[in-house]
């Protein structure tokens, strides 16, 4: 058997606007040029190509639409290949043939246990309460490129099933300049790494949380600074979740949790144990409750006291074999 879930893209297409789209077509371009194409290919004789869409009102089997993966793997045969249009299908699949199944235009989580779609906004926080290694000599604070996934259907932030608990998410450092082990691929900038915990926060989203990642790229290899930066973020979502804000009383400030990787667990840690800190009171948080935190290999870079401070509900995550690249091993 065949199967590979692929996706170059991450999250969900259906980004930057928490509207419908002007036209389904506009919205799933990659999806339906890859089925124009398909159709040209199959009338050839060749293996047949069907497509899944769970907004598409009803199933088509004449055209090779259909709405859940289940009928879709029902009406294909073996050989066939199968492109599912990104987002979420709550199915429990039987698979009995060799396919090709493929995400287009997002990623496609399947289960049951995943409610929702998973919709996407990118936006830029300010430092309400400013870092200092974030404040370039001269200047104002810069400002804070993040992304915030919020439960959706069909391209819309879901109104019912809410408020929605929130989670604020802080990677870890990177050295810009380290060398890579051998054998890996070139990575992303370190401006761009608050985007790469995806495999993480979307089936968290799936099953219903608001969660804001951020760049924390200027907050240095500190759990202090980053911790400072998650408390802006979590600003930033009580703001939006204010009337007339993108999130409108769709996030539960009584149901809040940090999480995160490495030093940036050190700073969900920080954050956690800070929200009626008087250096902290212009952000407003001291309604904000605080439900778990959870360590993803933490590193208490600056903020070590933490570790016998927290009171909340904590996981931790850690493989007691991690470790870096060994300094005999070649580097590229």
């Amino acid at each position: 058997m065949k199967i590979s879930f692929t996706s170059t893209v991450g999250a969900s297409q259906r980004k930057n606007s928490l509207a419908l789209p002007e036209s389904l077509l506009a919205a799933r371009g990659y999806f339906w040029t890859a089925f124009l194409w398909a159709f040209l290919w199959t009338t050839c004789g060749m293996a047949e190509t069907l497509f899944v869409d769970a907004c598409l009102p009803e199933s088509k089997p004449q055209s090779n639409l259909y709405h859940t993966l289940t009928l879709a793997v029902a009406n294909a045969s073996a050989g066939d290949d199968i492109v599912v249009q990104g987002g979420v299908y709550p199915e429990s699949l039987v698979i009995d043939k060799p396919l090709t199944i493929t995400a287009s235009g997002g990623t496609a989580v399947i289960g049951k246990k995943y409610t929702y779609d998973v919709g996407t906004i990118d936006v830029t926080f300010p430092q309400l309460v400013a870092v200092d290694v974030c404040v370039p000599v001269g200047q104002d604070p810069l400002p804070i490129d993040a992304r915030v996934y919020y439960p959706a259907r069909c391209d819309t932030l879901v109104g019912s099933g809410g408020p929605f608990p929130a989670v604020v998410y802080t990677h870890g450092y990177r050295d810009p300049d380290a060398a890579l082990c051998a054998g890996w691929p070139p990575l992303e900038p370190v401006n761009r790494d608050y985007l790469q915990a995806e495999g993480i926060i979307i089936p968290l989203v799936a099953s219903g949380h608001i969660v804001i990642s951020f760049d924390v790229s200027c907050g240095g290899y500190s759990g202090l600074t980053r911790g400072r930066l998650a408390l802006n973020a979590l600003a930033y979502l009580r703001n939006q979740n204010e009337p007339g804000g993108i999130l409108e009383g769709a996030v539960d400030l009584t149901r809040v949790g940090f999480m995160g990787h490495s030093v940036g667990g050190g700073a969900s840690a920080y954050a956690a144990k800070r929200l009626t800190d008087p250096l902290f009171a212009v952000l407003k948080l001291d309604t904000v409750q605080v439900k778990a935190v959870a360590l993803i290999a933490p590193d208490f870079a600056g903020v070590e006291h933490l570790k016998s401070e927290l009171t909340e509900p904590v996981l931790i995550i850690y493989g007691t074999a991690d470790k870096p690249c060994p300094t005999n091993f070649p580097t590229s």
